[in-house]
């Protein structure tokens, strides 16, 4: 069963809070062996209504685990086959303000897979758009090759993405697929899709 950490243990709080959201997040991605999640940090950049960390990243604002004990939880975990660095935003670990290409985490998330076999980092992808594309390019290049984006795809975060930055995710999308396609990130996507809308109409498509 994937199990959990959280920044909210780095602030010194009482492990009882923070186990909350370890049980909330075991309880969403229950079934998968060997994985544990890792809440690197409560910021997020979309602050969607949906969000199972919501409540957590109200309570704890603009929180992440410590670079130095992120580590010691990733050499604890050696040999794992898959680690998952969510959030919020993984990608606005240790910012203050949205710096897309962040190299700070990106080093962190390549250390890890020195001792991981697969690690992947579940993001709404928004970094991706807002550089230009030959940027964006340059900067995955310089993830590990056991390291998966987890591209988080859903009618919620298209709303949000288009409300706040005016980008529309399809186009954050086909971005990443080109990436995929050149070899240069590994992708999958985390797709929810509601069965139906509040007024009855089934989604068939998402993209």
């Amino acid at each position: 069963m994937r199990s959990a950490a959280s920044p909210v243990d780095s602030a010194g709080e009482a492990n009882a809070k923070a186990r909350i959201l370890l049980d909330i997040l075991s309880a969403s991605f229950s079934g998968m062996k060997d994985s544990v999640s890792i809440m690197v940090t409560t910021r997020c950049n979309l602050g969607c209504s949906h969000c199972c960390a919501k409540e957590v990243m109200q309570a704890y604002p603009k929180r992440d685990i410590e670079e130095g004990k992120l580590k010691e939880i990733v050499r604890e975990l050696a040999g794992h086959s898959n680690i998952f660095f969510v959030g919020g935003e993984p990608f606005l670990y240790g910012q203050e303000h949205y710096v897309p290409l962040n190299a700070q985490f990106r080093d962190i998330v390549n250390y890890a897979a020195t001792y991981i076999q697969t690690v992947n980092i579940d993001t709404n992808g928004v970094f991706a758009g807002l550089v230009l594309e030959g940027k964006a390019e340059e900067y995955l290049r310089g993830f590990a090759g056991n390291v998966v984006i987890l591209l988080s795809v859903d009618k919620f975060h298209d709303e949000r993405i288009r409300q706040i930055y005016g980008l529309e995710l399809r186009d954050i999308v086909k971005r990443f697929i080109k990436f995929q396609e050149k070899g240069i990130v590994n992708l999958k996507f985390n797709i929810r899709v509601p069965s139906q809308n509040p007024r009855g109409e089934k989604f068939s498509r998402l993209l």
